[in-house]
């Protein structure tokens, strides 16, 4: 009965672990374990975090309220990618990529942005020493500066000032300025977007004045050189005599330049090829008349004379064929009409005759004609030939000159068009929006300094939480016990109210205390082969912890289950056994064996209340680890090993005395107790580094007083199925 048994062999294997240790469900992911774990985390420290949140959003209200308001006033102005052209063919070409489009808005804002507007500005507005101005901007003009250095600054305070911007996919920029007064925000914005717009006229008509002095001193030269070109053609051609038509223009082809004999040639020359047609014909119509009879003729049949004669013939030969019915042929009558119809005959015969020789005098006439233009153009077409030798010299002449006049021309109409264009681009630039004073701050922005400061003050709480719980060491949650710890946990002790004795709620065997213990019992039950042990002993790393009151709940536990059992106290200096049990504080307790002033049985007394028995650590002693350490305390437990099923000894604590391991080491197996939330890892680890040096047997810890709602874990069961309420 006096050996003790090893329980370090069992103390990782026992199957109660899973009882006193609920896993996070599979199903439920790591997501969920997080999302408790941060609630729990902002539990515990949501004092902290409202304390800094607050202490920020207040710095923040009260920096806010300090801070000089500035006012913003914004003018929007339109940029066009192509300017408008009053007149055509202009030079502006559209943007045509986004890339160029952003490039193109880009260089838009860095010329606002430029000092260059600043000065115009500067100057526009007289603003070098307008004492408004300084004052608006927080500054005062340098002192004894000279102006060019005045106008150089409030130049830089106007850069400073402006802020530029464009909507995505438009071409509207906003110009944004900001001082300490609204009217002159509105004023210098209305007054850089004008300046800007007029400055983009300026920069478009001066970028024109190189190109048309270059074109006036190109002109002056062309005209020059055309001078002197048409002068030297007209004076060769008076040399060589040469005279060209009046039909002769600039611009025509060389053909409608024709000279006077080559005009002659052209024209006589024609009149030679009409004459040759003429005399071909003729001799044609000669050829067809001349073997044939005057009468067969068709001029002569087709001759109105002729006809005219024929119908008279008709007629004579008519009458005299009456006649010579009546009449013989010697009659004068007959006679008379025979003659006149041979005077008829006579006539036509000789019309006729006429007619073909007509025809032949026309043939003749040809012939000579085109002898005679023939002459001509071989006149003239030698004189040509030799004027067209002439005319090498002069062609080449003439086309120099109106090279130069051609030349000339096109620079002459480049010209126009540059003086034309320089004044008459329509600015691509147009104000939209006039900036207008708002008396409105735009800085500080309170509400968003608030919500800022809001965030900021979490941004604080979190690293702070974060800080304080990388240094804290403490053990808050039961999965924690093993890992950090490396012992075994028996059971979880649920927090009571403060209005509520604890003491008190292990009377009512379905509370949640009761239950919390009759879990540690069982799971005891399953520490060693023979079940619990016989003597254990029950302590702490410190005070205040609940190892009295575990004492208490687990001898009633054993004792319910029909074990005769037995509590002793023997924390000497603290004693409070007979506190729990009721005894009262003028019973004799264990000092009084251990001094052998009376016997086990003098101070064992039976508690009904709770069915064990009981011994107090009353009186105090003076000097009690001389008391525990002497040879009766061992005595003493092993008498009350023969006489009860089991002996439960209420350990002092650890830390600072060395009252706990002369108990321990000489019971079977160690309940370590901490109370969950007050403990470091540190403590209980230098609590139990004592004990095991002194050869104690650790049977497991009991974490209690755990609030579960506090917890990141599934502990939360504790107050869900115990029906524990707060």
């Amino acid at each position: 009965m006096n050996t003790r048994t090893d329980l370090r062999p069992y103390a990782s294997a026992v199957p109660h672990t899973e009882i006193a240790h609920p896993v996070a469900d599979p199903q439920n992911g790591a997501s969920t374990l997080d999302l408790r774990a941060l609630l729990a985390l902002v539990r515990r420290n949501a004092i902290w975090i409202a304390a800094i949140v607050f202490a920020t959003v207040l710095a923040g209200l009260v920096i806010s309220l300090l801070l000089v308001p500035q006012y913003t006033s914004r003018a929007t102005v339109l940029v066009e990618q192509r300017e408008q052209q009053i007149i055509e063919n202009g030079d502006s070409e559209p943007v045509s990529s986004p890339f160029d489009t952003q490039t193109f808005l880009n260089t838009q804002a860095e010329v606002i942005k430029s000092r260059s507007l600043a000065l115009r500005v500067v100057d526009n507005e007289n603003l070098t020493k307008d004492p408004a101005f300084y004052e608006a901007m927080g500054t005062e003009p340098p002192a004894d500066a000279s102006t060019m250095v005045l106008r150089q600054n409030a130049a830089q305070l106007v850069q400073d000032s402006i802020a530029v911007g464009y909507l995505e996919e438009s071409r509207l920029v906003s110009i944004e300025v900001t001082t300490r007064s609204p009217e002159l925000s509105a004023r210098l914005a209305n007054s850089i977007a004008q300046n800007f717009i007029e400055s983009n006229l300026a920069r478009k008509f001066e970028s024109s004045t190189y190109a048309r002095e270059y074109l006036t001193q190109q002109l002056d030269d062309a005209r020059t050189q055309l001078a002197e070109s048409e002068r030297n053609l007209n004076r060769y051609a008076r040399l060589a005599g040469l005279i060209r038509s009046p039909s002769e223009g600039a611009g025509e082809s060389e053909a409608a330049g024709l000279s006077i004999t080559s005009a002659g040639l052209v024209e006589v020359n024609t009149a030679r090829s009409q004459a040759i047609a003429n005399r071909i014909a003729a001799e044609k119509q000669w050829q067809n008349v001349a073997s044939k009879p005057v009468l067969a003729l068709p001029q002569v049949l087709s001759n109105p004379a002729i006809v005219e004669l024929q119908s008279r013939k008709s007629a004579l030969e008519a009458q005299l064929a009456q006649e010579r019915v009546r009449k013989l042929d010697d009659h004068p009558t007959v006679v008379a009409l025979r003659d006149q119809i041979s005077q008829v005959e006579s006539q036509i015969q000789s019309l006729g005759s006429s007619i073909k020789q007509s025809i032949r005098v026309n043939y003749e006439t040809a012939v000579d004609n085109e002898r005679a233009l023939n002459g001509v153009v071989d006149d003239l077409r030698g004189q040509a030939l030799d004027e067209q030798d002439k005319s090498v010299q002069y062609n080449i002449l003439k086309r120099v000159a109106e090279t130069n006049r051609a030349q000339y021309d096109m620079l002459l109409e480049r010209f126009n068009e540059l003086n034309a264009a320089a004044g008459s681009t329509a600015n691509n630039l147009s104000l939209l929006d006039v900036a207008e004073a708002r008396n409105l701050p735009s800085f500080p922005n309170i509400p968003l300094n608030l919500v800022a400061a809001f965030f900021l003050g979490l941004v604080f709480a979190s690293i702070f939480v974060f800080v304080r719980e990388f240094l804290d060491d403490r053990i808050r949650e039961p999965d924690q016990v093993e890992s950090k710890l490396g012992i075994t946990l028996l059971g979880v002790v649920p927090k009571v109210p403060d209005n509520v004795e604890p003491i008190e709620e292990l009377s009512d065997a379905k509370n949640s205390i009761s239950e919390a213990y009759g879990v540690v019992v069982t799971n005891l039950r399953f520490l060693t082969e023979s079940g619990v042990p016989e003597v254990l002993s029950i302590t702490s790393s410190s005070k205040g912890e609940g190892k009295s009151l575990t004492s208490l709940a687990i001898a009633r536990q054993l004792a319910q289950m029909g074990r005769r059992v037995i509590i002793i106290d023997a924390d000497l200096r603290r004693p409070n056994v007979h506190t729990t049990t009721g005894l009262g504080r003028d019973k004799l307790g264990l000092p009084s064996v251990l001094v052998g002033e009376a016997s086990l049985d003098d101070v064992t007394h039976y508690v009904e209340e709770h069915e064990l028995y009981a011994v107090s650590g009353l009186p105090i002693p003076p000097e009690p680890t001389v008391l525990l350490g002497g040879t009766k305390l061992p005595q003493v437990i092993a008498e009350a090993r023969e006489k009860f099923d089991h002996v439960i000894v209420d350990c002092p604590p650890l830390m600072g005395l060395s009252d706990a391991p002369l108990v321990t080491r000489q019971t079977d197996a160690t309940i370590m107790v901490m109370s969950a939330q007050d403990q470091s890892v540190r403590g209980v680890k230098l609590a139990l580094q004592r004990l095991n040096l002194v050869g104690t047997n650790m049977a497991g810890l009991v974490m209690t007083k755990f609030d579960p709602r506090q917890s990141a874990t599934n502990y939360d069961y504790y107050a869900e199925y115990y029906a524990y309420e707060a």
